[in-house]
């Protein structure tokens, strides 16, 4: 019996899932491989070649791994170079914004001042969204976050005692 719209529909969207997670896999291993950072686990430890092949064939995997390591280099760049990321300006106002609800973030900054303009910046935002804002730091960032987030007019008790935001001491902490 043929396959119906919804069904097909179905599939390729589990097809693209698959896909999109074996691209994480190759430019994961390959990021690791060519850029090693030391004291952080390596979550791709190699290529999953068989579950490649198996889904796609051993020609049609090839190419797809070799199609995603061609691409792999030009992504980075236009990633590096997008003004959304912030790099080439003095100013990370607009950055915060363009985070989504369970994107991963690895902020890079050269100076405790940015870091804390950033992190004030994302609470800010968090808080003018109605979302509660958990903020694990040791005491000292904590204490300048609270006077980042006063100089941007939140009311940093009221909001503690709302239950929008929320410290917990860094290293003490489970989730």
């Amino acid at each position: 019996m043929p396959e119906s719209s919804h069904e097909s529909d179905i599939n390729a969207h589990a097809s693209k899932q698959r896909d999109d997670r074996f691209a994480e896999a190759i430019t994961g291993w390959a990021t690791n491989l060519l850029f090693p950072i030391p004291k952080v686990p390596n979550r791709y430890l190699k290529l999953p070649w068989r579950k490649i092949l198996k889904s796609h064939g051993t020609i049609w995997g090839v190419l797809f791994i070799a199609r995603i390591l061609a691409a792999w280099p030009f992504e980075l760049l236009i990633e590096f170079l997008r003004p959304a990321n912030g790099l080439g300006h003095k100013s990370s106002r607009h950055l915060v914004s363009q985070f989504n609800h369970g994107d991963h973030v690895c902020f890079l900054y050269q100076s405790e001042a940015a870091l804390q303009e950033m992190l004030a910046r994302y609470v800010a935002e968090g808080l003018a969204k109605g979302e509660q804002c958990v903020c694990v730091e040791n005491t000292r960032v904590q204490e300048k976050l609270r006077v980042y987030l006063r100089s941007l007019g939140i009311e940093v008790e009221k909001e503690i005692d709302r239950g929008s935001l929320v410290f917990l001491l860094g290293g003490r902490s489970l989730f």
